[in-house]
């Protein structure tokens, strides 16, 4: 139990907000870039591609109840 303890932490306190905040540099540079374009298939073209690079990146850092990393049911017992 100790061992899965450590391994939820670490991916909670590094994993995942590490991920979380490069998907969201990975939006703000999107966004950015499209911003400069000048046709508008060029925009959304550039708007799909970070944004779905984004999207992938924030399924990695969602606690899956497969993954490894945190071994977290879809939904928990609430006991009180």
């Amino acid at each position: 139990r100790q061992a899965t303890e450590h391994t939820d932490s670490f991916f909670f306190g590094c994993i995942h907000s590490i991920l979380m905040l490069i998907s969201i540099v990975v939006i703000t540079i999107g966004s950015a870039l499209a911003k400069r374009k000048e046709k508008d298939h060029e925009k959304f073209k550039t708007l799909v591609c970070w944004y779905a690079t984004a999207l992938v990146i924030m399924f990695l850092a969602i606690p899956w109840p497969f993954s490894p990393l945190a071994n977290r049911p879809f939904l928990r017992n609430f006991q009180l």
